[in-house]
């Protein structure tokens, strides 16, 4: 009983300093007997599973690369796009592209697309040149003091600082970590001016000029008695060319979207007539039942057999009548198409519900 009460033979105590054997494994090794480090193993069970992961993805891109331009590669082939507004089209090859691809420049994607996908380029480019100054500033000073630092860890444990015996090592680290955040902080003052003084250039750039969205401001919580056009042109003056007062849409998008229903149901009980009808027409015409004089693309012709197609039906909401869909859905879809085009010229005439926000 005395040995379980023991604080020595606790094997959490200087887990993450001194006497400890292992930094990932102590607690296991110390309830099973081994002593020996289980680093390597354990870096091995998290690193395999994500390389297999990682190469299913990379195999997946590679496959749908070549055939889902669409979503791979939308601005090398979209007709509506300018010339200039395009990327170049890369090799459709498995590997051949990226060649290619690392030659195109980061000024490219400023050009022809926009500020924060240059900027987004410029960010993984920042983090992986702090990520290797760190590795080289690091590695090759830290690594031999913590191997070398005689306090008898194995496997990757050695590089580790709890490997450290002497108390005067731990300056090492000190001063790299010092060095270190001190280039970390220097890049992110750099970028932070870099990507202020290249915002102030783009946006008074003449390609990014001409767009209405570098002229249109939004302002928020404007108060009801200056939501008119008269009043908002008397505060800023006659250089404002167009203001948007925005108003509630919530019942227009739901007209909108009933609207869009009834025509997908229009468009299905259409089909499924036609579908129907082709079928009873085939049917017909490998028995024989045409006459010589029977047009078959004809609607006045009415031959015998279109008595046998069944029109589409449904049943009303809550056990209704049972109605004829194609005549059902035409006559809601007018009258809801009606509803609408009332809402929408409501608000074109600003006579409806006006929110706090404004465009101009």
């Amino acid at each position: 009983m005395s040995n379980l009460t023991d604080p020595n033979n606790d094997p959490n105590v200087g887990s993450s300093r001194g006497d400890a054997s292992s930094t990932s494994g102590d607690v296991v090794s110390g309830l099973t007997g081994d002593t020996s480090s289980s680093s390597s193993s354990a870096l091995l069970m998290t690193f395999l599973p994500a390389l297999f992961y990682a190469m299913f993805w990379i195999a997946l891109f590679l496959i749908f690369r070549r055939t889902q331009k669409r979503w791979y590669a939308p601005r090398s082939h979209l007709p509506d796009l300018a010339d200039h507004e395009k990327s170049p089209e890369l090799p459709s090859g498995w590997v051949n592209w990226i060649g290619d691809f690392l030659k195109i420049e980061d000024n490219h994607v400023l050009h022809t697309s926009s500020l924060d996908g240059y900027l987004f380029l410029r960010f993984l480019r920042v983090l992986c040149a702090i990520c290797f100054t760190g590795c080289v500033l690091t590695w090759p000073i830290l690594f031999p003091i913590h191997a070398t630092g005689g306090n008898g860890n194995t496997q990757l444990d050695i590089l580790s600082f709890s490997n450290v015996k002497d108390p005067n090592k731990y300056y090492a680290n000190v001063i790299l970590a010092c060095v270190y955040f001190t280039f970390v902080f220097y890049v992110v003052v750099r970028e932070s001016l870099y990507y202020t003084n290249l915002r102030q250039a783009y946006l008074n750039s003449p390609a990014y000029a001409s767009r209405i969205s570098s002229r249109t401001v939004l302002f928020m919580s404007v108060p009801p008695d200056y939501r008119n056009e008269k009043k908002l042109r008397q505060v800023f003056g006659e250089s404002i060319q167009r203001i948007w007062i925005t108003s509630d849409c919530k019942e227009l998008i739901k007209l909108v979207d009933e609207r869009d229903k009834l025509a997908f149901r229009l468009e299905a009980s259409e089909t499924k007539l036609i579908r129907r009808a082709n079928k009873v027409r085939t049917e017909a015409t490998k028995k024989g039942e045409f006459g010589s004089d029977t047009c078959l693309d004809c609607e006045s012709s009415n031959p015998a057999w279109s008595r046998q197609v069944k029109r589409p039906t449904h049943r009303l909401k809550f056990f209704g009548k049972k109605v004829d869909s194609i005549h059902q859905y035409r006559e809601e879809l007018s009258k809801v198409t009606g509803e609408v085009e009332n809402l929408q010229r409501k608000h074109q005439e600003g006579d409806a519900k006006q929110l706090s926000a404004l465009f101009y």
